[in-house]
């Protein structure tokens, strides 16, 4: 490594019950709560686990409505100015459709 390198930071999860499709093969949507969502800001320069972070607060969002899954689930990313243009901030939105899944059979 020179003398500037740094050892690039991965974060890894699993989240079972976060689904990207619409639909889980095998299951029917039973009640569907609508849109949840979580959001984090101003974190240029600290990201480490933010993705995670936001992805657990909407679980919990989820399951504190009733829900046992959240289908289309996306995450969104961008940056904004703040106190002129010497203030670059991001955000992460991490957002989906609450509901609940019948029983695997």
């Amino acid at each position: 490594m020179g003398l500037f390198s740094k050892k690039p930071s991965v974060s890894t999860g699993n989240f079972p019950m976060c689904f990207s499709s619409h639909t889980v093969p095998g299951r029917e949507i039973k009640k569907s709560f609508g849109v949840v969502k979580a959001i984090t800001a101003e974190i240029s320069g600290s990201y480490e686990s933010e993705e995670e972070l936001v992805t657990t607060a909407l679980c919990k969002e989820a399951k504190n409505l009733g829900a046992n899954a959240i289908v289309n689930f996306r995450y969104e990313t961008g940056s904004y100015q703040k106190n002129g243009a010497s203030w670059v901030n991001s955000y992460l939105i991490a957002y989906g459709d609450a509901v609940i899944l019948d029983d695997e059979e």
